[in-house]
């Protein structure tokens, strides 16, 4: 005798996908994009390469957590080469200034600006 509970059968309607982006990071990304651009419009100088190419991409010196994602403080204007040569060379990267110091990586200062920016994505995220 079979004693197992039969399931109801669920149907696609009733199944609710779940989201690859939640809807607060997708705000906070929108933000990231437009400042990104900004960002890129007033630095026309690779960091890496000088005059030799126009910056396309932007670096975070410090990584992307938090609010350093939109902290412009820690940004780097460079190329696609700029940006792959950074993280090649770490220790070069870091001498030049472009890399973060050992123990800082994804670490935001404790400063009035990060106080700013915390409070900046918690509105952004309304």
């Amino acid at each position: 005798m079979n004693m197992k509970k039969k399931l109801p059968k669920r149907t696609p309607k009733s199944l609710k996908r779940i989201r690859r982006v939640s809807t607060n990071m997708r705000k906070l990304k929108t933000y990231y994009r437009e400042l990104r651009d900004e960002f890129l419009a007033a630095h026309n100088v690779c960091e890496v390469h000088g005059d030799k190419c126009a910056p396309t991409e932007i670096h975070h010196k410090r990584g992307r957590t938090s609010t350093l994602l939109i902290d412009a403080r820690f940004f780097a204007a460079v190329c696609s080469g700029g940006h792959a040569w950074i993280h090649d060379r770490i220790e070069d990267a870091r001498a030049d200034g472009l890399m973060c110091e050992k123990g800082t990586w994804c670490q935001a200062p404790e400063d009035n600006e990060t106080k700013r920016l915390r409070a900046l994505i918690k509105e952004i995220k309304k």
